[in-house]
């Protein structure tokens, strides 16, 4: 789906891809990579790609499959966003292919994490 939002100003065509759940691939052998599959329902929509490579690869945007890159320093902080945020998105702007995931639905101020 294409969707406008405005952030710091700035209007942007976006397309977002709604992901409910996730599979995770830790390559061994030399490859420095780990693959989180994004998807919705049965639909892959999305890959995020961590990689300990200089400069990460560019974000890309195929149809309407979304493949995001980042430093594989990145991966334990955005792991756990999806594990305990929700619902979630990923998205990507086709002009310039910056992209990420958010949170698709306000969270309250304060409400922070229950410890018991």
């Amino acid at each position: 789906m294409y969707i406008r939002f405005i952030t710091k100003h700035i209007v942007m065509s976006a397309v977002f891809k709604e992901f409910d759940s996730y599979k995770f691939w830790y390559y061994g052998k030399n490859q420095h990579r780990i693959q989180v599959q994004l998807y919705q329902g049965e639909d892959y929509v999305g890959t995020l790609d961590f990689r300990d490579v200089e400069p990460i690869p560019d974000n890309e945007l195929s149809g309407d499959f979304i493949r995001l890159s980042f430093q594989k320093n990145d991966f334990a902080n955005i792991i756990d966003l999806i594990r305990n945020e929700g619902p979630l998105f990923a998205w990507i702007n086709p002009k310039n292919l910056i992209g990420g995931i958010a949170t698709s639905e306000n969270e309250p101020v304060g409400e922070g994490e229950e410890h018991g």
